[in-house]
């Protein structure tokens, strides 16, 4: 659930985006079925703000909902979520740079959120719990996207993109490599634009090499 409040009590230039999303990490060989509660304060420079929040909105409800979320160094993990010709089950996959304890996920929320807005306004503030937190509050002020690494780190050479997800105001929360059969001049699928994806588009990863252990993780209840 998403939800878009501006308090009384608030100054007129702000507002807060209010998250409440189910989600599943996986840490190593274990899943973690895991609700995150955030609540980011943006501070608005231009009205168009609103109809950019709208996509985020999608985002976290259409993609982010029941996903998989993984460490990219989880090679083990991906694979066991990811097949040659796309997603093994319905949940969608987020793969990030570092693990994706609260801090981590809070800093790529907000990179997100700012990419939608487009300078239309900026994160202020966020405030997030979790599950795995044992519902303890962290409260995060200004930018925290320092540590999140750029394109070249994150793929290095070609690619259709010259940003990382996170930096993308796509509908994606994943990257892949091309092959060479890969045709760069089009969007794949697996990162549709807002529009794409309320046409029912597809959210399919392209052909990539899958590496294939014995993996069968262990889920916390």
């Amino acid at each position: 659930m998403t939800e878009i409040t501006i308090e009384d009590d608030m100054p007129l230039n702000k507002l807060e985006v209010k998250i409440d999303v189910l989600v599943t990490r996986l840490i190593e060989e274990t899943l973690y079925p895991s609700t995150i509660e955030m609540v980011i304060a943006v501070d608005i420079l231009e009205m168009q703000l609103f109809d950019n929040l709208q996509k985020f909105e999608t985002w976290i409800e259409e993609v982010v909902y029941r996903s998989i979320i993984c460490e990219c160094s989880n090679e083990a993990g991906i694979s066991a979520f990811l097949t040659e010709d796309g997603l093994r089950f319905d949940n969608n996959l987020m793969i990030t740079p570092m693990l994706p304890v609260d801090f981590h996920l809070a800093s790529l929320f907000q990179s997100k959120l700012e990419a939608f807005l487009n300078e239309t306004g900026f994160v202020s503030e966020i405030v997030i719990t979790s599950t795995e937190s044992r519902n303890y509050i962290n409260t995060f002020y200004g930018d925290l996207t320092h540590d999140l690494p750029e394109m070249s780190e994150w793929m290095p050479g070609k690619n259709w993109f010259d940003k990382p997800w996170w930096k993308r105001d796509d509908m994606s929360m994943i990257d892949f490599t091309p092959t060479e059969k890969s045709d760069l001049t089009i969007r794949p699928a697996w990162a549709p634009l807002y529009d794409e994806l309320i046409n029912n588009s597809t959210n399919t990863p392209p052909p990539t090499n899958i590496i294939r252990p014995n993996f069968k993780p262990k889920v916390i209840k």
